[in-house]
């Protein structure tokens, strides 16, 4: 939850930007291009906001669901390395759907960092 909380903080700040920002041209071409810019990240935001909204809204939902799979008996574990490979245990025993859909949530996830990794990059190799 931690890593939603600071994209959600680095993606409103970077938002908030975008809309503040402003040029000193007073040429029609660069004010246009600026402006086309400026609509172009806002769409961009958007959309980086609803795959935040949509992934975590699916992974609350899928961790609702898989609560009832899971061993009703507590352990305690010395070690990171025993309680990884019990979490693993837990979810090679969930059911196929369940496994499927959390492929799904773990895609969404990386795709909600990727995306804007790829824009930027995509933007710095064009210079804007």
């Amino acid at each position: 939850m931690v890593i939603f909380a600071i994209y959600a903080i680095v993606l409103a700040f970077f938002w908030i930007k975008t809309l503040i920002s402003t040029t000193s041209s007073n040429n029609e071409q660069e004010v246009n291009n600026f402006l086309t810019l400026k609509h172009m990240k806002i769409r961009r935001y958007k959309l980086y906001g609803l795959l935040y909204i949509i992934t975590l809204f699916y992974l609350v939902s899928i961790s609702m669901i898989s609560a009832r799979f899971m061993p009703e008996e507590k352990k305690s574990f010395s070690s990171v390395g025993e309680q990884l490979n019990h979490a693993w245990q837990i979810m090679l025993n969930f059911p196929w759907w369940l496994q499927l859909l959390f492929f799904i949530a773990l895609i969404f996830f990386i795709g909600m960092f990727a995306l804007p990794l790829i824009n930027c990059v995509k933007n710095k190799l064009k210079g804007i």
